[in-house]
């Protein structure tokens, strides 16, 4: 063989080594083809670019509102009961609502029981102004007035003027007073 007979044939034995096709035996099983791989042109056809997605539109300024740090929720707007919304209320008091009311003082007699441990002389009323939705929820209970000066006692009690009532005659709401007298037992 002549030289340049022998580089070709140690090149082609070189370059089928590299691409794995010269095999050492002839009894070698064939290995499973491997599926091919997909094209570079079709991955990136299908993953979405960061510019193909649209921005939202920015949200209007409020020059009232609190600023939002970007990333942070938005704040929730308040949920209000509309049965509590109207600014006047044309419902009446009736006596079974009356009756439930100061059922709601009875159960705040423990406030008052509890705050006798730190004062066994304590005594006196509270009186909460209370708003009842049309439907007989408690739309709100504020202390308005406290002859006692115990702001724990007063908020203890304001806080058991919660969940539902009868409703108010007339298909509204309905403000009212509600004093709870508070006077030891035995007393």
């Amino acid at each position: 063989m002549s030289r340049l007979g022998l580089s070709h044939a140690l090149a082609s034995v070189l370059v089928a080594a590299a691409l794995g096709t010269v095999a050492c035996s002839k009894e070698q099983p064939a290995k499973p083809a491997a599926p091919p791989a997909p094209k570079v042109e079709e991955v990136v056809k299908e993953a979405p670019l960061e510019n193909d997605i649209p921005m939202p539109p920015p949200e209007p300024v409020d020059a009232g509102a609190p600023a939002v740090a970007p990333g942070a929720p938005a704040p929730k707007a308040p949920v209000v009961n509309e049965a509590c919304a109207p600014k006047a209320c044309t419902g009446q008091l009736t006596e079974d609502l009356a009756n439930s009311l100061g059922g709601k003082c009875r159960i705040a007699r423990r406030c008052y029981e509890a705050e006798l441990a730190n004062n066994p002389d304590l005594k006196g009323r509270i009186s909460l102004k209370v708003r009842v939705g049309h439907d007989g929820s408690m739309c709100s209970a504020k202390v308005d007035s406290d002859e006692m000066g115990n702001a724990r006692l007063a908020a203890c009690v304001a806080g058991q003027f919660r969940g539902n009532v009868p409703a108010p005659a007339g298909h509204g709401c309905v403000e009212t007073v509600v004093p709870c007298n508070f006077v030891r037992a035995g007393r």
